[in-house]
């Protein structure tokens, strides 16, 4: 499943920003994506690697060079993906994200619009903390504020 600009759902001012940031060559080397739950953060973040790493985009990703057709896989040697893991029983090596890889491309399949709760219910964990960034880490990203996205065609 590709993700594309286009794809993405209320958020034309980000995107714009982020698609000028790349076309000038003024992409910083950190993007936070910051905002409510189910603003399309993931999704923008997705997209704008498709864009990134398309071999023939124009106002968009192509969907069809090699780049594309791995991302739309993610699959995609320069796409790294880290997120919250569990310890498998039976094993004692400290989990990492790569131990629940297939796990996370089979969510991601469906859809890039998907919650923390909903990553957690995948792997049967119960969310018991809060998730908390750290303060100096995020100094040192652009951040590109998300807003709740408006739902089109509803009354």
């Amino acid at each position: 499943m590709s993700l594309f600009f286009k794809d993405i759902i209320g958020q034309r001012g980000v995107v714009e920003q982020l698609r000028r940031c790349v076309d000038e060559n003024r992409l910083a080397h950190a993007l936070l994506m910051t905002g409510p739950r189910g603003n399309g953060k993931l999704a923008i973040a997705i997209a704008l690697a498709n864009y990134l790493l398309c071999n023939n985009r124009g106002e968009d990703a192509c969907g069809s060079c090699p780049a594309c057709v791995k991302l739309a896989k993610f699959v995609h040697s320069d796409i790294h993906f880290v997120f919250p893991v569990k310890n498998r029983k039976g094993s004692g090596d400290k989990p990492v994200s790569d131990d629940y890889i297939t796990e996370w491309r089979e969510l991601l399949s469906k859809g890039a619009y998907f919650s923390y709760d909903d990553w957690l219910a995948k792997l049967d964990i119960e969310n018991q903390q809060p998730m908390n960034m750290n303060v100096r880490a995020a100094s040192y990203c652009t951040s590109f504020p998300c807003s709740r996205a408006k739902a089109v065609g509803r009354s």
